[in-house]
């Protein structure tokens, strides 16, 4: 065998190009070119022909990857999510490929060896939940494809299309994640209560994910202060904002802290006070995190705020007409 190598500039192909690479066979004796596209340098070396072979599809699913991480739902659906498509869920055929069990039958319906999307698709435990809850008419090729990461994608895209007022990707990740559960519960506890997997009980589920809140002031007599702190590469400052129990504007502060870390930040802004702490999500926190960020570019030490200025006054009026924000909890 004749071994060649061809450096190819990687701007002699268009960054949309299909191929992945290219293979030529001289007939002057059998030989193969790899001419690597996501190289930069367009040389192909043993980690370039490794990381092809583990990923054929590049890029693609290295977007994906980042985009699974920004899909809507709580983190251990989305660490799920994230073990689905790497296929490390312990179904029985891995379990007994990886000598944990002689069984690799599907523990529910005992019809077919329990792969990844057997579990979560195909058992007729799961396909009759699907149904149930309208699967096929909101992604036609919902049964029909075996490639995870577009099974995955298709639906975890359909954000407009919904089911009894909550998103479909909300409800087909809850789905999955239940699914799954279940299955261990039966597998490990024996616990057997299918009655459980119905389409009322995801879609009540789902819809606990997506909670809408809101500012809420004190009792009456009382001032509610409400303070943040904000660290980036410049500093860190600390704000707070008073307001009466009728949501009146009473005054603010800003003050600059300079290096700190995140958690400094947040006790500058309560330190020396008798004070009951809340937690509040950042949604309803937003006037005081908005003079946080502005304290962080500030020059005086401690600023005392009289007005509110034309951003804080619109979030203030939010506020106060009871505006509530949607949070995935």
């Amino acid at each position: 065998m004749m071994l060649m190598t061809m450096i190819i500039q990687a701007d002699m192909y268009d960054d949309d190009a299909p191929l992945e690479y290219l293979m030529r066979t001289p007939v002057w004796g059998l030989c193969m070119i790899l001419c690597m596209h996501r190289n930069s340098s367009g040389r192909y070396s043993v980690k370039s022909g490794y990381e092809v072979l583990l990923n054929p599809n590049g890029e693609d699913n290295q977007r994906f990857w980042k985009w699974i991480w920004k899909a809507r739902g709580t983190q251990r659906v989305k660490m799920f999510m994230w073990e689905v498509t790497h296929g490390k869920i312990m179904c029985n055929v891995e379990r007994n490929k990886r000598g944990f069990t002689n069984f690799d039958g599907c523990g529910l319906c005992s019809s077919a060896p329990e792969t990844m999307f057997h579990v979560l698709r195909d058992c007729s435990l799961a396909m009759r939940l699907w149904n149930q809850l309208g699967a096929e008419q909101i992604e036609n090729n919902f049964f029909h494809t075996n490639d995870v990461f577009r099974w995955l994608a298709s639906n975890l895209q359909s954000i407009d299309a919904q089911i009894n007022g909550v998103s479909w990707d909300i409800v087909f990740a809850v789905g999955l994640w239940w699914l799954w559960k279940w299955r261990n519960s039966f597998v490990f506890y024996r616990d057997s209560h299918h009655s459980e997997l119905s389409p009322n009980f995801i879609l009540n589920e789902a819809k606990t994910y997506l909670s809408f809140i809101a500012w809420q002031p004190g009792g009456l007599g009382w001032v509610t202060v409400n303070t943040n702190g904000n660290v980036n590469s410049r500093g860190g400052g600390c704000a707070g904002v008073f307001r009466d129990h009728f949501d009146h504007w009473l005054g603010g502060f800003t003050l600059v802290l300079g290096r700190c870390d995140h958690l400094e930040a947040e006790l500058w802004g309560i330190q020396g006070w008798e004070v009951e702490v809340k937690k509040i999500f950042r949604e309803t926190n937003s006037v005081a995190d908005h003079f946080a960020r502005l304290a962080v570019t500030g020059e005086s030490e401690l600023v005392w705020l009289d007005n509110p200025d034309c951003e804080a006054d619109l979030l203030l009026n939010a506020d106060c007409i009871g505006v509530v924000w949607s949070k995935l909890i």
